[in-house]
């Protein structure tokens, strides 16, 4: 009996060293069997500021956590802006390209083809050139080419804006995308963010928000479909509104030609 007893606790040994258990003789002749600690930590425990497991526990937090995470850092920012009617005209569509290595910024808007009663005239571009201590601005028309000053603003890193579009990602699905993480949802916020003044209503929108580890934003995108209001009242629109964050580290800043002539226009 003590020889059958014997072989058990030996075969118990030799499993537990190819298992996830651990086998003790008591002293009796019967073995007491504990399993292995199991692994507890998951990506998902260890999320950025502001984000939870169902879309977005603080959106303020996140957009600072985002802003932080670029201070003293060179980057690019992409952000383009489209509302088209039912037939799929475009009624708005404004293009902004931001570089920024510390302190200089560059700043582009360019608007396509825009309606007077959604936004600038079509065909115009707004360059912004500043240096932390002076700033200038070009204007170029179809006809003319005007200069002003500037005030010297901080990075682009888009805080203001990510407040008015983040809260609507508190109701929404969080999951892993590789290192980052995917924020989606499909409900509409209570303020349409970079439309608010120009949608009267929402009828779908979709918004989908990639974060890497450290807070840092890397892609925003929405799409909707509403109604816009215009000076002859409101009309049928779809719409896209999309912000991307790249460069990180490998972004610098020339000088464009026009500053100088800009710096003598304005007296600076």
């Amino acid at each position: 009996m003590r020889t059958w007893a014997a072989l058990l606790v030996v075969a118990l040994v030799v499993l537990a060293g190819c298992g996830s258990s651990s086998a003790v003789d008591s002293g009796d002749g019967v073995a007491d069997i504990t399993p292995a600690s199991v692994p507890t930590d998951h990506p998902m425990d260890d999320r950025p500021p502001g984000v939870g497991r169902s879309g977005l526990s603080d959106p303020i937090a996140l957009a600072d956590a985002h802003a932080e995470s670029l201070v003293k850092r060179n980057f690019t920012v992409r952000t383009r802006s489209v509302i088209r009617d039912s037939n799929g005209t475009a009624l708005r569509e404004v293009t902004r390209v931001a570089r920024y290595d510390p302190p200089v910024t560059t700043e582009t808007w360019s608007y396509g083809e825009t309606t007077s009663s959604l936004g600038p005239s079509s065909g115009k571009t707004v360059e912004r050139w500043a240096n932390g201590s002076t700033g200038v601005v070009r204007l170029v028309g179809e006809q003319s080419v005007r200069y002003s000053a500037s005030s010297t603003v901080g990075a682009p890193t888009l805080r203001d804006e990510l407040y008015g579009t983040l809260p609507a990602l508190r109701d929404g699905q969080t999951t892993l995308d590789g290192s980052a993480y995917r924020v989606e949802t499909t409900e509409p916020p209570m303020l349409y963010g970079p439309y608010t003044g120009v949608l009267s209503a929402v009828e779908s929108w979709n918004q989908t928000l990639v974060v890497e580890p450290d807070g840092r934003i890397r892609w925003l995108h929405i799409e909707f479909a509403g109604e816009a209001s215009t000076p002859s009242g409101t009309v049928p629109v779809t719409g896209s509104y999309d912000v991307q964050f790249s460069g990180i580290g490998s972004t610098s800043v020339e000088r464009p030609d026009w500053v100088s002539v800009a710096l003598e226009a304005t007296d600076q």
